[in-house]
């Protein structure tokens, strides 16, 4: 039920380590719930919230596999090779 950055609009230099520690759980929690639904309709249902982050954290490798996979999964492998390729030339 987690929506957005953490504590969005909020601009404080004393808690910036705090969020983006909930903000890494949060997208180390979107990494776990895609790689255990891979495979369902459920994992489809994903494809959104992981483009956004993805779009948000491009560096993040484990969660631009997980997109790579669910829309590959999906037949949308157009868009799967799009995204590995922007991947490997960041």
């Amino acid at each position: 039920m987690w929506q957005g950055p953490v504590l969005a609009g909020l601009d404080s230099i004393a808690l910036e380590p705090s969020i983006q520690r909930w903000e890494d759980t949060r997208l180390a929690v979107l990494e776990d719930l895609a790689r255990l639904t891979l495979g369902t309709d459920a994992a489809r249902g994903l494809v959104g919230e992981l483009s956004t982050a993805v779009a948000d954290a491009p560096l993040r490798e484990r969660l631009r596999c997980l997109l790579v996979d669910v829309l590959w999964r999906s037949g949308r492998r157009a868009e799967a090779m799009t995204v590995f390729r922007e991947g490997e030339r960041l």
